[in-house]
This record gives C-alpha cells, structure tokens and sequence, in this order.
C-alpha cells in the first residue's frame, strides 16, 4: 500500500508545475481617493499540466481589478483573492491550480506630471527671491 501511494504522488508530482509571474502591474481603482492606483504583484502557482502564462496573466487581471485597493492588503481579502483568482481560471480556462503563492505586493506610487511641474515652477519662483 505504502508502495503505491508513493508512486502514486510521485507521478502526480511529474505533472504538476511552478508557473511564476513577477512584477505584474495593473491599475485598481482606489475608495479613498477616487481614482485608479497602480500596483505590482509577484505572484507562484502550483498547476496541473502544462498552462500558457498568458490565460494566468488574463485571469490575474480580471480578478484583481474586482477589488479595492485598500481591500485588496488584508489578510482576509488576500485570501479572497487567491481562491476567487483559482475559481475563475478553472471555470474560464479549464486550469487546475493547487496553490498560489503571493511572493510580493505592493503599491507602486505614481508621479503626477502637473504636481511635478508645479513644484519645480515654485522652485524657481523662490530661487528667483
């Protein structure tokens, strides 16, 4: 028995596959300011079989942008997110994912251009004092 439940996980293990996706960005929509905020995550996933990166990518992307900003940083929401994010990739695209792993997640800070400018003209205006 011992013998072929081993081997058993051991075939299944030479199916199974790490698939990585660093540094996706995507924009979100924020509460607390109004507006889209964008963000990087660095994400693993455990599947079955071989998947094309690309119908993860799509999924990543459909699914994080059902969230909040501020929402999507919670434990709980993290949770979420990864069980919404495997539901949605078995039922669009037929992908079998055992685990995903979040690696990183962070809000990226954008530069607004016309705050920019505005600063540097106040620059000048008070070297010109």
């Amino acid at each position: 028995m011992k013998k072929y439940l081993v081997s058993l996980l051991f075939v299944s293990a030479l199916f199974a596959e790490t698939i990585s996706i660093d540094n996706f960005q995507t924009d979100i929509f924020s509460k607390t300011t109004n507006n889209l905020k964008k963000i990087e995550v660095s994400l693993v996933f455990d599947v079955n079989g071989t998947v094309p990166v690309y119908k993860i990518k799509d999924g990543l992307n459909i699914v994080i942008s059902s969230f909040y900003l501020e929402d999507l940083f919670t434990s709980k929401s993290k949770e979420s997110f990864k069980e919404l994010l495997k539901t949605y990739l078995k039922k669009r695209h037929n992908i079998e994912v055992n685990s995903i792993y979040i690696e990183d997640m962070q809000k990226k800070d954008q530069v607004n251009i016309d705050d920019l400018v505005k600063k540097i003209e106040d620059l000048k205006q008070k070297k010109e004092k």
